[in-house]
């Protein structure tokens, strides 16, 4: 009996959410947030890509895997599944409210016109249990509300569940910044996620990209390779 309390227990390696349909919802003014007009929401597409591409490298290494896209990606399915990982893996749009941190969210599908707003404070609530949670949305880890607001930032309600690490981003995660995710996968598979993302780092840097139009890139700039961030919980 002691043994079974002292080992974690999940029914996947991976369970991701991402990819967002939204569909007849009206936001709030004060968000000043339009869903039609806002670029970064046209971008989303980039983490549907993301998370099948994380799939399949951790389906060829036999780990089980559970994934939430599109019109899949739901408030009942992240209150039912999100407790059976060891990794989380939420890919989306993240909103802050500055004077109301608790009250920022992340963009999930609605159906039925529901809200497809889920709510930092509603994190507070899951009772996690998970290894590590990935946070790909832009500025999860917004430093100045820890200036403001006494540390609400998702870091801190994260760590209000029992999870060991925590992943975000500083800046807006797009298509070409959001590579260093499956490199980082493949580390993680052999080693702790702290070196992990650091041979994650150090590969992407000597990579060389392209556009559309042929016009060669080096993944070598900081803002390329460096967007992620590391939390650890001192245990």
């Amino acid at each position: 009996l002691e043994k079974k309390k002292l080992k974690k227990k999940w029914d996947y390696f991976l369970t991701a959410f991402g990819y967002p349909i939204i569909k007849n919802y009206k936001f709030n003014d004060i968000f000043n947030f339009d869903l039609k007009k806002n670029p970064l929401i046209k971008k989303l597409i980039s983490t549907k890509k993301e998370i099948n591409e994380i799939k399949k490298i951790l389906i060829n290494k036999n780990k089980k895997v559970k994934t939430f896209l599109g019109s899949d990606f739901t408030k009942s399915n992240i209150l039912k599944y999100i407790k059976k990982s060891k990794i989380i893996h939420i890919a989306t749009h993240y909103v802050l409210n500055f004077n109301y941190p608790l009250s920022s969210f992340i963009l999930i599908s609605n159906q039925k016109n529901n809200s497809p707003l889920f709510y930092i404070y509603e994190f507070a609530k899951l009772n996690l249990n998970s290894d590590l949670i990935i946070l790909s949305v832009c500025e999860s880890a917004d430093t100045r509300l820890a200036e403001r607001k006494k540390m609400f930032g998702l870091a801190n309600i994260i760590f209000s569940n029992n999870i060991s690490s925590v992943l975000l981003s500083l800046w807006p995660v797009d298509k070409i910044n959001m590579k260093i995710i499956p490199v980082f996968y493949k580390y993680y598979l052999k080693y702790d996620t702290t070196l992990a993302l650091q041979k994650a780092k150090l590969e992407l840097m000597k990579k060389i990209g392209k556009t559309k139009t042929g016009l060669k890139y080096s993944f070598s700039h900081p803002f390329l390779w460096s967007n992620y961030i590391l939390f650890k919980l001192r245990k």
